[in-house]
């Protein structure tokens, strides 16, 4: 595999194959994509690609770009961090969140063209990927917005293993733990056969993103725990504990009840003899 060196060639080959990749086309996943790959670096003490931050002269080429007819009462009234960027731009531009996708790289090509590749992210963070993975459990809308999905989980863990492939030339243990968690969960699920693990989650919860998340992390729990496929989900055993339990504290709450009716029923029965 030939090594990768700047960022654009990452987003290269995301246009080419972004199914691979991303799981879907969508900028949405290219975002989670792209904070993956940096955290997957930084965890391998490197730098970001040139390119994977935005200097002060793309900065400008945005607002002289996209924003050229923008008034001052315009940037008072709007939050300029979200105006003024590449990805809330091509989202205005665009119907939809997979014609957004080529929006996106069309308008970064075109200011990588005019302006250079920039720098490099830089952080001095050093996390494996099972700590950043808390981390974005514990706060997905910091990491992937609001409106974040199961989809866009995928694609930050993709982009963090793929960071681990184009730094080693090989799978890496973050690609291989998550290939036998996806053959996990389709052994578990097998009429999903085929299916990604975000899909499968988004499916049995309803659509939920909140509970497709919580799902995630209760099945790679289990997963990472060394369960079989088909050990008992231990949301669904805690459920079922949860009605025995209170079916016994009604049975409990009950015998005083039936004890009094007994003794009544026994003085009843009395008199009449």
């Amino acid at each position: 595999m030939r090594a990768v060196d700047t960022h654009d060639e990452v987003l290269a080959r995301l246009r080419e194959d972004p199914l691979t990749h991303l799981g879907r086309v969508s900028l949405r996943a290219l975002g989670a994509y792209e904070i993956g790959y940096s955290c997957g670096r930084s965890s391998l003490g490197l730098q970001g690609l040139p390119g994977s931050s935005y200097p002060e002269q793309h900065q400008a080429w945005i607002h002289a770009k996209i924003c050229k007819d923008m008034t001052g009462e315009h940037r008072g009234r709007l939050n300029a961090g979200n105006a003024m960027s590449l990805t809330s731009a091509a989202r205005l531009f665009s119907v939809d969140d997979r014609a957004a996708f080529e929006t996106y790289l069309g308008l970064r090509q075109e200011m990588i063209r005019e302006c250079g590749a920039g720098v490099g992210f830089t952080s001095d963070a050093r996390e494996s990927f099972g700590v950043t993975l808390q981390r974005v459990l514990a706060r997905p809308a910091m990491f992937f917005g609001n409106d974040y999905t199961a989809g866009e989980l995928w694609a930050f863990c993709s982009g963090f293993r793929w960071a681990e492939v184009d730094v080693n030339s090989e799978s890496g243990e973050v690609a291989s733990v998550f290939a036998g968690f996806q053959t996990w969960m389709e052994s578990r699920y097998p009429f999903a056969s085929g299916r990604s693990w975000d899909r499968i989650l988004d499916w049995l919860m309803l659509g939920s993103a909140a509970g497709a998340l919580e799902s995630f992390a209760s099945h790679w729990e289990m997963f990472q725990g060394g369960h079989p496929f088909d050990a008992p989900d231990p949301v669904q055993a805690q459920m079922m504990r949860s009605i025995v339990d209170h079916a016994r504290k009604l049975e409990d709450a009950k015998m005083p009840v039936m004890s009094r009716l007994r003794r009544m029923l026994a003085r009843l029965t009395s008199r009449r003899s």
